[in-house]
């Protein structure tokens, strides 16, 4: 066979035109004979259908997981405002009385007290006799010449015009209802002996009957 040499020649204007119709028409019929890429809603719902169909029914409950770890404690919270004070209880019970404490230690000897301001005392029984037992001072004896009378002997340095005696009789020592009073006349003593007389009287009867009884006396 014999190729023939191209000569160059160029399509025409016309040519050219009926070309770009022939590329059109076949274009379209290919856009209508492609599908579309998106689904109609009723392909979607028709593929939903059919996923459902083919799920199976929900398996049990898997176990519970484990308690995750506890968190870490907050900073503590400013104090809040003191409230009201309430009201006062009820007194309570009277407790048992506790038991007695063990004696303390004696305490130590207080000072002398002062003198006192007597400045002779004593006792003489009915008889007319001192009691030098008992307690006695600045008296040297003591004497009953009679019934109802005594003469006591005082210390020398006792003054008799600068006394006051005070004599009372023992209730237990004499009879009837008795009284002791001191004579400052020193009537039936002798006051050169610095004697002072006491009579001792039973008025039982309403009368001043002289009578025996003990006393005691003070000379202030």
């Amino acid at each position: 066979m014999r190729h023939v040499r191209g000569t160059g020649a160029r399509f025409s204007p016309g040519a050219v035109i009926g070309m770009l119709a022939l590329l059109v028409a076949l274009g379209g019929t290919a856009f209508a004979a492609a599908p579309s890429a998106k689904p109609s809603r009723e392909t979607a719902r028709a593929g939903t259908t059919a996923q459902t169909a083919q799920r199976g029914p929900r398996g049990p409950r898997g176990p519970r997981g484990f308690r995750g770890l506890r968190g870490l404690t907050g900073a503590t919270g400013a104090a809040g405002p003191a409230g009201p004070a309430g009201p006062t209880g009820a007194t309570g019970a009277t407790g048992a009385t506790g038991a007695a404490g063990a004696a303390g230690t004696a305490g130590a000897a207080g000072p002398p007290g002062p003198a006192g301001t007597a400045r002779a005392w004593g006792y003489v029984s009915s008889g007319g006799v001192l009691q030098t037992a008992r307690s006695s001072s600045n008296v040297t004896a003591a004497t009953s010449p009679s019934a109802g009378l005594y003469c006591i002997t005082l210390a020398n340095s006792i003054n008799l015009a600068s006394i006051a005696v005070v004599a009372t009789v023992d209730y237990s020592g004499a009879s009837g209802f008795a009284m002791a009073q001191w004579r400052s006349s020193g009537i039936g003593c002798t006051s050169a002996n610095n004697e002072i007389t006491i009579r001792v009287w039973d008025t039982s009867a309403g009368a001043e009957t002289p009578t025996s009884g003990a006393f005691s006396f003070a000379i202030l």
